[in-house]
């Protein structure tokens, strides 16, 4: 989940995921659940939602990653 300051950089430049939210219209209350992928200290994807422009950057399209996610009950 997302921390104070994180940005991702996207083809316009670098945002911060607190602008991308708002922007993308995500309601406050799903914005600290919302699950990302990050790389190092580098986010590169919000599931469900945006990706960075350093992901599959062109004839990269033959390297997939596949994830699966699912809720538990605890």
């Amino acid at each position: 989940t997302r921390r104070p300051g994180d940005s991702m950089q996207l083809s316009a430049g670098r945002k911060t995921l607190k602008k991308i939210m708002i922007d993308d219209k995500i309601p406050r209350e799903k914005r600290d659940k919302l699950p990302l992928l990050a790389a190092g200290g580098e986010i590169i994807w919000m599931i469900g939602g945006r990706r960075s422009a350093r992901c599959l950057q062109p004839g990269d399209y033959h390297k997939v990653l596949y994830l699966s996610l699912e809720e538990r009950g605890f």
